[in-house]
């Protein structure tokens, strides 16, 4: 162990460092005392405790239907019923909650970002996860077996600043996240515009010629084997089906440039699964296989994408 260091239950940490069990913490709030006003709030993985009408859940209800819900107040800490996968969810929203979950708040002043960032750690998923017991088809955190679990405590003024140098590195990835996806929409003009034929390239203007798929293009699907999952080797190699990678097991059917069309089995019909893929590949009999001969692989996914392939499936 390094020098100003200790070794925990946690891990290394400075010495200065408290490693306190969460009960010393937080503690769990069970307010059931509400008019119903407020919105019913959900636990999500990756966006924290949010309304639900933010993740498209249409459930209505009423005073009497949320009798015995839980109040949530903006700066709380929520155990849901799959925090065992992906850690404590933080709450910015005042609102209600399953009486399934359990509700946290802090005992002692604490800066809520750092916990916020914490309860969502790899190591720490990996230490609640232990103490999870079994509940109808998942697994649920009691209060008391959180409580047991050690955290690391450090002085709150090092606690601030840790936080802002992770929410200055959140900012960051956000506005990335929103240049990534203002260039998204760029593509996705030009794509149209481009692939259409509507909007030309300087000094190309000469007619566009009308083909079918297979006058240019050819079709890989002679190539293709399925393998039931308990018969696959562990491997480098993808193994693609109808909506793409499944696994990566040993050997290839293909290897090269080519698009995937999902054959059957497609999980959405408006964005239907058309995929460029390269490489040694393995493909199973749930997508074609397309190679384009006369025109480019990569321009022949962008064409298949501005067809509507729904109109075109028959059988059940």
């Amino acid at each position: 162990v390094p020098d100003g260091y200790k070794k925990t239950k946690v891990g290394v940490v400075p010495v200065e460092w408290e490693v306190p069990k969460a009960l010393k913490i937080f503690e769990s709030i069970s307010d059931k005392i509400h008019d119903g006003l407020l919105e019913v709030l959900s636990a999500t993985q990756d966006r924290g405790v949010i309304p639900r009408s933010m993740v498209d859940i249409d459930i209505k209800y009423t005073l009497n239907s949320v009798t015995g819900y839980k109040r949530v107040r903006k700066g709380n800490y929520v155990i849901s019923l799959r925090s065992f996968q992906g850690g404590i969810e933080y709450s910015e929203y005042d609102g209600w909650v399953s009486p399934a979950y359990t509700v946290l708040h802090e005992k002692l002043p604490i800066n809520q970002y750092f916990y916020k960032t914490y309860f969502k750690t790899d190591d720490y998923i990996k230490r609640l996860g232990v103490a999870t017991y079994g509940i109808r088809d998942g697994k649920q955190i009691g209060y008391e077996d959180f409580g047991m679990i050690q955290i690391p405590c450090p002085p709150l003024a090092e606690q601030g600043k840790i936080a802002e140098i992770l929410s200055a590195q959140d900012k960051l990835i956000e506005l990335k996240e929103k240049l990534i996806a203002e260039k998204q929409k760029q593509k996705k003009y030009l794509m149209q515009q481009l692939i259409t034929g509507k909007k030309r390239i300087a000094g190309f203007n000469g007619k566009w010629a009308k083909k079918k798929i297979f006058e240019v293009a050819d079709s890989c699907d002679n190539l293709r084997i399925p393998i039931a999952e308990e018969l696959r080797e562990d491997g480098n190699t993808p193994y693609y089906g109808a909506n793409g990678i499944q696994g990566y097991i040993k050997g290839h059917t293909h290897c090269g440039e080519f698009v995937l069309v999902a054959e059957d089995g497609a999980s959405d019909l408006c964005n239907y699964p058309v995929q460029y893929v390269s490489g040694t590949i393995w493909v199973n009999n749930h997508a074609h296989v397309l190679k384009g001969e006369k025109i480019s692989t990569e321009f022949l996914v962008f064409a298949l994408r501005k067809i509507n392939i729904e109109s075109m499936i028959t059988g059940a």
